[in-house]
């Protein structure tokens, strides 16, 4: 087995398993535990209790005040952080220590609020009056400082990809995680499908609504015996 790695995970939400980016975080802690490495994952939790607008706010100065100690005492070989959770750090705190902090994006934010923007304008959705003073204000200011300091970025496609090179990160430094969903099903014998499928999640348009009720569509017009459940619209 390689050298085990002491490693830090944080994501800017309450740790609850299987709930989107704390469940994706947590199963990597699991599965690089197995793999005989130390992990810790920290979570909205150092912060307060909930999902409140001024825990979010406080998240960033509590994961500072630790990671930069952990920097201090090399505590980590690994820091990897969400997207906007290490903005308080500086690249020349990050150059000096001997750990590698990496950034990954669970749905990069900057294009998350262009896509809501877009769909004001189309008339698809209403944002809250104060949406622009935090998540679609304040909150990109801060993605963009922890995508510049970070040693690598961690994104989900060439649109992220191409969004971060254009603030001046060095692309040799960003990284495009193994794409899942478009290979989900490749592998997958034919005559399975003659079962019931459960789709899970949203009906939103920013949570791929739209694309799911393509797949059920096609779905349904090529395999006669096929059913589906939709759960959680």
């Amino acid at each position: 087995m390689s050298e085990s790695l002491s490693i830090a995970l944080l994501v800017h939400h309450q740790l609850v398993p299987g709930a989107g980016a704390p469940g994706s975080t947590m199963a990597l802690a699991a599965a690089l535990r197995e793999r005989g490495h130390r992990v810790d994952v920290v979570g909205l939790e150092i912060a307060g209790t909930g999902e409140r607008l001024l825990t979010h706010l406080r998240f960033p100065f509590a994961a500072a005040r630790r990671m930069r100690r952990a920097l201090r005492n090399h505590t980590y070989d690994v820091i990897d952080a969400s997207t906007g959770d290490l903005w308080l750090l500086t690249r020349a705190e990050i150059a000096r220590s001997s750990t590698v902090v990496v950034t990954r994006s669970h749905g990069l934010e900057p294009l998350g609020v262009l896509a809501r923007r877009n769909g004001v304008r189309r008339q698809e959705l209403t944002l809250r009056r104060r949406y622009g003073i935090y998540h679609g204000g304040w909150r990109l200011h801060e993605v963009r400082r922890t995508l510049r300091c970070a040693d690598a970025v961690l994104v989900l496609n060439e649109r992220e990809r191409d969004y971060v090179t254009s603030l001046g990160v060095d692309r040799d430094t960003i990284i495009r995680t193994a794409p899942l969903a478009g290979v989900a099903f490749a592998d997958t014998p034919d005559a399975q499908f003659s079962s019931s499928v459960a789709v899970l999640g949203g009906t939103q348009w920013r949570k791929g609504g739209s694309d799911n009720a393509g797949f059920i569509v096609d779905l349904l017009r090529t395999h006669d015996r096929a059913t589906v459940t939709w759960v959680g619209a």
